[in-house]
């Protein structure tokens, strides 16, 4: 015995994908009716402006980690210094208050090297943050199925507000369909059903 039901058939999921940045589309993969992957790549966003401050970035590493070679060669300088001068002072060659600078002059290398460290880990947080920025540039699908919809073209400019295309799962389906009350006891879970 079967019962024919009238109805619709409609993705279990369906994705608007956009931006997590704003800026211009520079290419576009895939278009309506293309089948697509999850974490396939489905559009790139203009890159120029973060690959420029990544490469800043580095510089300012660099920089930072010749500073840290200059103060660690300056603290090293003031450790050996202060060694000897200990000794000239304890022997009574020298009077205490140069040893008091050269003291002085070693706490205030170690600090300059503290400085220098703690400037390499902030410049090495902005690169990582760049970095997350670039990969942003790079739209993926969050799941496989169809684009559905195309909603802009290359040269747009898109954000985080408007989606770039609309991806809808092709596995499962769903079937709305009215049942009539005189069909309704015939119908459980767990049936066989025709989908046509």
């Amino acid at each position: 015995e079967s019962v024919a039901l009238t109805g619709s058939l409609r993705p279990k999921q369906v994705v608007d994908v956009s931006s997590r940045i704003a800026g211009r589309l520079t290419k576009m993969l895939v278009d309506t009716g293309y089948p697509v992957a999850q974490g396939a790549l489905i559009a790139v966003i203009e890159d120029d402006e973060i690959r420029q401050q990544l490469e800043r970035s580095k510089a300012a590493l660099a920089v930072v980690d010749a500073q840290i070679a200059q103060r660690q060669a300056e603290l090293g300088n003031a450790k050996i210094e202060l060694e000897r001068r200990t000794q000239l002072v304890e022997s009574g060659v020298l009077s205490r208050n140069e040893l008091d600078t050269l003291q002085m002059r070693y706490a205030v290398s170690q600090s300059q090297l503290e400085l220098a460290r703690a400037q390499r880990r902030q410049s090495e947080a902005e690169e990582r943050e760049l970095t997350i920025r670039q990969g942003q540039t790079r739209i993926t699908s969050p799941i496989a199925g169809t684009v559905a919809r195309r909603h802009v073209t290359i040269g747009a400019m898109v954000s985080s507000a408007n989606p770039i295309v609309t991806v809808v799962s092709n596995s499962p389906m769903i079937v709305d369909a009215q049942v009539a009350e005189r069909d309704v006891t015939r119908i459980r879970r767990g049936l066989m059903v025709d989908v046509t």
